[in-house]
């Protein structure tokens, strides 16, 4: 994961819901801006972005960075940068 991206999910950490869905229905959607950079969106089963990630430069660096949100968001911490 680059410095980056891990700033970006300490900052942007998703608070635990009261009403949690069932995630196993959530799914990563990919698209391609306008200025030709990947990007990709996590959205809850009722279409509620949940995330959106940082500008790629190409669609493979825009896939690991799914992957390591799949792989480091389970045992992630919650960081409060407002306290």
């Amino acid at each position: 994961m680059t410095g980056a991206m891990a700033e970006w999910l300490n900052c942007h950490a998703v608070r635990p819901r009261t009403n949690v869905m069932n995630m196993a229905d959530a799914h990563f959607e990919v698209f391609k801006e306008a200025s030709g950079q990947f990007r990709f969106r996590l959205r809850a089963p009722n279409g509620e972005t949940i995330a959106s990630s940082e500008a790629y430069t190409t669609k493979e660096a825009c896939m690991d960075g799914i992957k390591s949100v799949q792989k480091n968001a389970p045992k992630a911490k919650i960081k409060d940068m407002t306290a």
